[in-house]
């Protein structure tokens, strides 16, 4: 991100960061080079980690169900071994938006 901003690359009016973390750290790169979260800027993280909650602005993120996923894997092993057959298709779990500061 730092690279972006020292670059003067076009900036975009908001990101989606792989996990909490990296959007913490994008978020102090872009307040270091002067841009407002949410008003310039909007971030939303993935994984609702607790430093979202300390974060500032507090951050927007996505949040996986840990018991839904691990509910659906013992379903899927459960399944493989009854019927011996091992399968392959695409499991979809819809993460749930927790909706802070961090967007406008």
């Amino acid at each position: 991100m730092c690279a972006l901003l020292k670059n003067n690359e076009t900036i975009a009016s908001c990101y989606f960061a792989d996990n909490d973390l990296i959007a913490c750290g994008a978020m102090k790169a872009f307040k270091e080079y002067g841009y407002k979260i949410p008003q310039d800027i909007s971030i939303i993280g993935f994984d609702n980690l607790p430093i979202c909650n300390y974060s500032d602005p507090m951050l927007t993120t996505l949040k996986v169900s840990v018991n839904n996923m691990g509910q659906t894997a013992i379903l899927r092993l459960v399944h493989i071994i009854n019927c011996k057959v091992f399968d392959f298709f695409k499991i979809e779990l819809a993460p749930e938006l927790i909706v802070r500061n961090s967007v406008n």
